[in-house]
């Protein structure tokens, strides 16, 4: 029998259940990343079309996620078949199709347009860059489309209404913002 202080310790090396808790690690750390820009031409003064405002956002879920399908995508396009050229296994395929969609980079995009005074239309929409979906490499995610009215009397407030095509929903919103 071992002595007492080596069981406290856990020095027992017979235990495959003390050894597996050993070798992980409690703590994880994973890399999120969002790169934006924004362009804005007009000040929102005059009554109409005064304002037109471009954003657009790339984002990478998790890096992790994204360095493993880059490396699946790596050994599907290197496997090759007996006439040399180049293909992706069934298996490999689908078990790259079966991951989470947040490994994929996304690029999201929103484009807005005073109509008239406080009235603007907008177009949300999200596209995600995964070569396994279709043949062009991306495909839309989701498409929104909106108006925003301006209620100067509230203060900083809007009513925004949207639409999802994707979804099938819509909203109608009033939001009270910080002045």
């Amino acid at each position: 029998m071992p002595p007492m202080g080596d069981q406290l310790q856990g020095n027992d090396t017979s235990d495959p259940s003390l050894q597996a808790s050993r070798r992980r690690s409690p703590f994880s750390a994973d890399l999120f990343t969002s790169l934006g820009c924004t362009a804005q031409y007009g000040k929102f003064q005059r009554p109409l079309l005064d304002l037109t405002k471009l954003e657009s956002r790339l984002d990478i879920g998790s890096s992790s996620a994204f360095a493993a399908a880059a490396k699946q995508l790596r050994d599907i396009l290197e496997t090759e078949d007996s006439n040399g050229s180049l293909f992706a296994t069934d298996a490999l395929a689908q078990d790259l199709q079966g991951t989470s969609e947040s490994m994929y980079p996304s690029l999201a995009i929103m484009l807005q347009q005073q109509i008239a005074g406080p009235l603007c239309a907008r177009i949300d929409s999200r596209v995600s860059f995964d070569c396994l979906s279709s043949e062009d490499g991306f495909h839309f995610k989701e498409i929104v489309y909106g108006l925003d009215y301006s209620l100067k009397s509230l203060g900083a407030a809007k009513i925004l209404a949207w639409y999802s095509p994707t979804r099938r929903e819509g909203m109608v919103e009033l939001r009270f913002l910080e002045k």
